[in-house]
């Protein structure tokens, strides 16, 4: 983390001279150099991102440790027999105590019913996730930093509190009022394209949406800002 933090202050520093130079810099031949100059700089930067970003990733193991493990609910999965939950904020003690920054994807069976902004202990074993999974990069779990795999029961975890933020009580709201109003594949469609998350979504219709080349509506984009645009307008024209 340290070598990324000085790579990071090194380049902004080379950006801002650039910058600088290419302001006062009136010869096409100066300015050439100037964008040639950028342009691998960013190349550079990107690349020295990537490596610190991946290094880190792959060094952050925990070697299949047992732990007591503390931690906060970000993302939910129902499924028949269980919970698939996304936590952060780990906080773990074994035969060593850590203080994790990467999330931990907990498969809990049992009768659970977990939700955002939960706090839940529990002692486990942390199996680690490389960056590359089946010979391809797993780029969405090294970008949301799930790094570890944890096998559960249901009488195995204890929910400490409930302190869901703002955005996530608007988000549980949003989720639950559609869900009753729509039938599940429906209200899985629905949810992924008001709130970006498809976690709800069936594999299989996942994988059509995939193939037909417009799983990317379900990214947060341009199409949730115009719904966030559309409701604040609501708002705003009712308060004038």
């Amino acid at each position: 983390m340290l070598f990324r933090s000085i790579v990071i202050a090194v380049c902004s520093l080379m950006l801002i001279a650039a910058v600088f130079f290419l302001v006062g810099a009136k010869d096409i031949v100066k300015k050439f150099i100037v964008y040639t100059g950028l342009f691998l700089f960013a190349f550079i930067f990107c690349g020295l991102n990537f490596f610190c970003i991946y290094t880190d990733y792959e060094n952050s193991d925990l070697n299949g440790g047992t732990f007591i493990a503390v931690c906060r609910v970000d993302e939910i999965k129902n499924y028949d027999g269980g919970q698939r939950l996304v936590v952060s904020d780990l906080k773990l003690k074994g035969n060593r105590e850590i203080v994790s920054d990467y999330k931990a994807l907990l498969s809990v069976f049992g009768d659970s019913d977990y939700d955002l902004g939960d706090r839940l202990t529990f002692k486990g074993t942390f199996y680690d996730r490389g960056a590359f999974y089946n010979d391809n990069y797993s780029a969405s779990y090294v970008a949301d930093k799930i790094k570890y795999t944890v096998l559960l029961n249901a009488d195995d975890v204890t929910l400490i509190s409930s302190k869901p933020t703002l955005f996530e009580k608007s988000n549980m709201f949003l989720r639950d009022g559609l869900k009753e109003g729509l039938d599940e594949d429906e209200f899985s469609v629905a949810y992924a394209l008001i709130c970006g998350n498809s976690l709800f979504m069936d594999d299989d219709l996942l994988t059509n949406f995939r193939d037909t080349g417009i799983a990317h509506i379900f990214a947060v984009s341009g199409l949730h800002i115009g719904f966030l645009s559309a409701v604040l307008n609501f708002v705003f024209d009712k308060l004038k």
